[in-house]
């Protein structure tokens, strides 16, 4: 059945812990209308559009399941659940092609944002000291 088919691939693009009001957020639909096509109703050619464009994937691979040039399988693209675990070396290019899919990010915040991550993860010393400051920033948590 190709609406349920569809809905499989829609939810595989929530990402972990996402509530459904988070995700119709994210996409920019309502939260009735992504309950409806999680529960097999098939999105109009707009609503396909638009997930496809806030999830960093293609409306053929939300049709089909198959990827097809620019915005393929959630589990290659930015902003998707990812659907197999990734190699230790894989996580950096998720987190950065993450940030690629941002469409309200700037072209020079995004490259200053990837070149402090790609900082931070060459250099433990200093993700250490952020890590510890952010600690710091915290508020403490009464007992």
């Amino acid at each position: 059945m190709p609406g349920k088919d569809i809905a499989k691939r829609i939810r595989q693009l929530r990402l972990p812990g996402e509530t459904q009001i988070e995700f119709a957020e994210r996409l920019r639909l309502t939260q009735a209308s992504v309950s409806r096509y999680l529960s097999g109703s098939k999105p109009n050619r707009e609503a396909l559009i638009k997930i496809a464009r806030r999830t960093g994937t293609s409306v053929d691979w939300l049709l089909t399941g198959k990827a097809s040039g620019e915005g393929g399988a959630p589990a290659r693209r930015a902003g998707a659940r990812v659907t197999k675990p990734l190699r230790e070396d894989e996580w950096l290019d998720a987190a950065l092609s993450y940030l690629d899919k941002l469409p309200s990010l700037p072209r020079s915040d995004r490259e200053t944002l990837k070149a402090l991550i790609r900082d931070l993860v060459g250099n433990p010393d200093r993700l250490r000291k952020v890590l510890n400051h952010w600690e710091a920033l915290e508020p403490k948590k009464s007992d």
